[in-house]
């Protein structure tokens, strides 16, 4: 179980990686237009739980090294908010993916602006977007997954967090 988890955090990081990149871009974006501001919390949640769960699974259950108790709180909040993240990407990805009919439509709608901008014909991108789909449901999957098993190794190792007036010694 803890290779899977190794495997899993490892695949993690790499789309976090990205996501990461991606709220640095839309940064910007967000301070100009505040309704943004929501996808930022959630996608920065995500990245900040894929790194500190990778964080605890290679010092904590590797290393044995002691945490403050507010880590394990930091892990848990952040695993929420992408437990959120995943359930959303999930259902979108699988409702497009059973009806392929949702995607082609979308593309009806916006075929002359994604000629101009991708260069891609109709169908180029259409095979595009369904690979793209099964990436984030594969991420998707990945994700809650991991959460699973975080939680899991939360409550097993919860030697390694220590509590209030015992934090002082770190």
């Amino acid at each position: 179980m803890i290779t899977f988890y190794r495997i899993l955090s490892y695949i993690l990081l790499f789309f976090a990686f990205f996501l990461a990149l991606g709220v640095l871009m839309m940064l910007g974006l967000a301070f100009s237009n505040p309704a943004i501001l929501f996808t930022l919390f959630i996608v920065t949640a995500v990245v900040l739980y894929s790194f500190s769960s990778y964080q605890f699974f290679r010092k904590g259950i590797q290393r044995g090294q002691s945490f403050k108790k507010s880590k394990k709180d930091f892990i848990k909040v952040n695993a929420y908010v992408a437990l959120f993240f995943a359930c959303i990407n999930f259902i979108q990805s699988f409702t497009v993916i059973l009806d392929p009919s949702l995607l082609s439509e979308m593309l009806k709608q916006v075929s002359t602006i994604q000629q101009q901008t991708t260069g891609m014909s109709g169908d180029q991108l259409f095979v595009f977007i369904r690979i793209l789909l099964w990436v984030f449901l594969f991420y998707a999957l990945s994700l809650g997954a991991h959460i699973y098993f975080t939680f899991r190794f939360l409550k097993q190792y919860r030697g390694l967090f220590l509590d209030p007036q015992n934090e002082s010694q770190l």
